[in-house]
């Protein structure tokens, strides 16, 4: 199983990036006092799931079917210490417990008080600027509403994907490539940089008011 297919070249050379290891972030997960790591999210956040599940050096995959559901697995670090990894499939954040793609992710997460890192995504699957705004304030509200002030919530944004994926060898240059190839027109993906825009917008109101 592939961990990772490319890695990124940062635009400034003094904060390169690394892959993580599992003694690194056994480590920290450690010195931190996190004993589960939660994503949220749709295909891609399962892709993810399992891209760091094997660079933990665990075997065959976290899950199957593009993690459709609910799926948890332990991690176990050499020093003996523990944590949970999840992944909850919900490509809105909301509409919990509608389908196999709307896991009531909420219900999960409060099955375990353990301290936890919820990594969570939307955007790829909405179709307009407004449902991304609702869906946003939502999952706000509902990250608010856990109570839970030890865990720590990363929000991701969404990279805009395009038609013919498969045709292209090697990634593109910039993201002025991108726009100038006129991929963002596949399917909703023209949204992809205002919805995290909207995104970036939300949290630093968050930071301000806290």
């Amino acid at each position: 199983a592939a961990r990772t297919m490319w890695r990124w070249n940062d635009s400034t050379p003094g904060c390169p990036m690394y892959l993580i290891s599992r003694e690194g972030f056994c480590n920290i997960m450690e010195r931190l006092g996190y004993r589960r790591l939660f994503f949220v999210g749709d295909s891609i956040s399962f892709m993810m799931t399992n891209s760091f599940w094997w660079l933990m050096d665990e075997e065959g995959d976290f899950s199957s079917k593009l993690g459709y559901g609910y799926r948890k697995r332990q991690i176990n670090c050499a020093n003996h210490y523990t944590f949970e990894l999840a992944m909850s499939r919900n490509d809105n954040l909301g509409d919990l417990g509608m389908d196999d793609h709307h896991d009531d992710w909420m219900e999960h997460y409060l099955e375990n008080p353990a301290k936890t890192i919820l990594i969570a995504n939307t955007g790829a699957h909405t179709p307009t600027m407004v449902q991304y705004q609702n869906d946003m304030d939502r999952f706000v509200e509902s990250v608010a509403s856990l109570n839970r002030p030890e865990d720590m919530t990363i929000y991701r944004t969404s990279a805009p994907g395009h038609n013919n994926c498969r045709n292209q060898k090697i990634p593109l240059s910039d993201i002025n490539e991108y726009y100038e190839a006129e991929f963002d027109q596949y399917r909703n993906y023209m949204h992809i940089k205002h919805f995290n825009q909207y995104s970036k917008d939300v949290v630093s109101n968050l930071i301000a008011t806290t």
